[in-house]
C-alpha cells in the first residue's frame, strides 16, 4: 500500500492548535514557537509517521482476512436430519440455560417439540486434565459437553480419515426440553447430528 503523507496544510493547522493550546497556559509569548517547533516536527516525521500508519491498516486488514479464512475453513460433517448421538450433558445444564436465553425469547420456548438447533464446534482437547484425545462441544462460545472416552478415540479416527488430525470440525446440534417430574426441574437434551458412534455393546452414550 502506497503511504499517504500528511498534507503541509494540515500539519500547519494541527501545529497552530498546538501552539494555540500551549499559549493559553504559557502565555501568548509561546504560541509561535511551539507552533513552529511543532510544524518541523511533523514535516520531518511525516513519512514515518504515514509508514506506520499504513502498517498498521495492513496488519489488521491481514488479521481479518485469516480471521474470516479460518472460520471459512472448518469442515462441516454432513447434514443427516437425525440428531442420533446424544451428548453427554448433566454437567453443562447451567451454560446451556444460559444459551438458551441468548439464543430464543425465552427458555421456556424449547421444548420436545420445538428444539432449538444450533451449529456446535467439535474440538480436540488435549490439554484436558484427564484425557489427551478429549473432544469437547461448543457452541456460542460455551461448551455444553464433551465425547465419552470410546467414542472421542473413534472421532479421532474419523478426523484422520478425513485428513484433519486434531482439527475442529462442525455439525449441527440440537437441543430439547424435558420435564424431570420428580425432581421437578428441566432437563436439556443434547443431541448431534453425526454417524453415532460404533462402540461395542455401546452405540448411544445416555446423559449422566
Amino acid at each position: 500500500m502506497k503511504s499517504e503523507k500528511l498534507s503541509i496544510l494540515s500539519i500547519i493547522i494541527f501545529a497552530l492548535c498546538v501552539g494555540l493550546l500551549a499559549g493559553a497556559g504559557a502565555g501568548n509569548d509561546h504560541i509561535l514557537p511551539i507552533t513552529m517547533i511543532t510544524a518541523v516536527v511533523l514535516i520531518a516525521s511525516r513519512d514515518k509517521i504515514a509508514a506506520r500508519s499504513n502498517a498498521v491498516s495492513d496488519e489488521l486488514s491481514n488479521s481479518d482476512l485469516q480471521s474470516n479464512h479460518h472460520l471459512e475453513n472448518y469442515y462441516t460433517w454432513s447434514e443427516l436430519n437425525q440428531f442420533q448421538y446424544e451428548v453427554k450433558s448433566n454437567s453443562y445444564q447451567g451454560a446451556i440455560n444460559q444459551l438458551l436465553q441468548e439464543n430464543t425469547s425465552s427458555p421456556a420456548t424449547v421444548s420436545i417439540d420445538v428444539p432449538l438447533i444450533l451449529n456446535a464446534h467439535l474440538i480436540p482437547d488435549s490439554d484436558h486434565l484427564y484425557d489427551k484425545n478429549a473432544v469437547r462441544i461448543d457452541t456460542h462460545d460455551r461448551t455444553i459437553g464433551y465425547l465419552s472416552p470410546e467414542e472421542a478415540l473413534i472421532f479421532h479416527q474419523r478426523l484422520s480419515q478425513q485428513g484433519l488430525t486434531n482439527q475442529v470440525t462442525m455439525c449441527r446440534v440440537l437441543i430439547d426440553k424435558k420435564r424431570d417430574k420428580v425432581n421437578k426441574t428441566d432437563i436439556y437434551k443434547v443431541k448431534l447430528d453425526i454417524e453415532p458412534f460404533l462402540v461395542p455393546e455401546k452405540n448411544n452414550i445416555k446423559s449422566e
